[in-house]
């Protein structure tokens, strides 16, 4: 009650200095000079509305800084609307970009070799317990596949050969396999000398992450990083076919030659489509 009582006293002397600072105004025009009753009714209203404007400004401050808050989360959320969309976008142009560029990969193998033909084919079965030994693709011999023909990547990398052949599958024994007998193959060391190195590939490491050159004449200076490649020889796989890279060389365990360990350079642990290869009129 007292509390009532003091703000509607307060409120009655706001609206009288209101009033005589009105009348004064209106009678200040007729008057060269203000009474010093004029002066003390100006800077009484001065300091009430003082009063009244201070609490009236930080209340429009305040949810000022609210509009600006709201502002600056909107702008956020847009932000990371945009920013989502060129993730997005960026995984899509890569995915774009990946895609073409195996496609450039396959149409180039497509139109390279002289005197192969080529049969695409795609892997549709692999057993994870043979995982580096065999794998089964969706061409067989209504398609032309024929046992023992080689198998490559859209890199022209060699994967293996046709192990086995039904009407429309196949199935394909890789580079590493270590449970069949293993096929030789004759192959050559590229960069070393006018008269590249012949070796016969027929061994696999334990781990079957390379496979092992044997056979190599020991005057030979065979440096890690040189490439191999099939050198038709046998009449089993075509020239030019890419096995893989050397990483490291050794004594043979003839004592006589070399043997390179040679990484292939086929992803035999990520193989989606493959090539069987064949000689026109094979």
């Amino acid at each position: 009650m007292y509390h009532k009582v003091v703000r509607r006293r307060m409120a009655a002397a706001g609206g009288l200095l209101v009033v005589a600072a009105g009348l004064f105004v209106a009678t200040a025009g007729e008057r060269t000079s203000v009474t010093w009753p004029e002066r003390v009714i100006g800077d009484a209203v001065a300091a009430v509305q003082g009063w009244l404007y201070r609490p009236a400004g930080a209340i429009g401050e305040f949810f000022g800084n609210l509009r600006d808050l709201q502002n600056v989360y909107e702008e956020n959320a847009v932000l990371k609307a945009s920013l989502h969309n060129y993730f997005a976008l960026q995984a899509q142009v890569n995915d774009l970009e990946t895609e073409n560029e195996r496609l450039r990969k396959i149409a180039g193998l497509m139109q390279s070799p002289r005197g192969k033909t080529l049969i695409p084919a795609n892997v549709v079965d692999r057993q994870p317990d043979l995982w580096h030994d065999i794998l089964t693709i969706d061409v067989g011999s209504a398609q032309g596949v024929q046992k023992d023909m080689a198998v490559v990547t859209a890199d022209n990398a060699l994967v293996g050969r046709v192990w086995a052949v039904h009407d429309h599958s196949a199935v394909v024994q890789l580079l590493t396999d270590t449970s069949r007998q293993p096929v030789g193959i004759s192959a050559l060391i590229l960069g070393v000398g006018p008269t590249p190195p012949l070796g016969i590939i027929n061994k696999v490491s334990p781990d079957q992450r390379t496979v092992q050159m044997t056979s190599i004449g020991m005057d030979y200076d065979i440096k890690p990083g040189l490439t191999v490649e099939t050198s038709g020889y046998g009449g089993l796989f075509p020239k030019g076919l890419i096995v893989g890279t050397v990483s490291s060389v050794m004594r043979g365990e003839d004592g006589m030659t070399k043997t390179a360990i040679v990484r292939p350079l086929a992803n035999l642990d990520n193989l989606q489509e493959v090539f069987v290869v064949r000689r026109n009129g094979g």
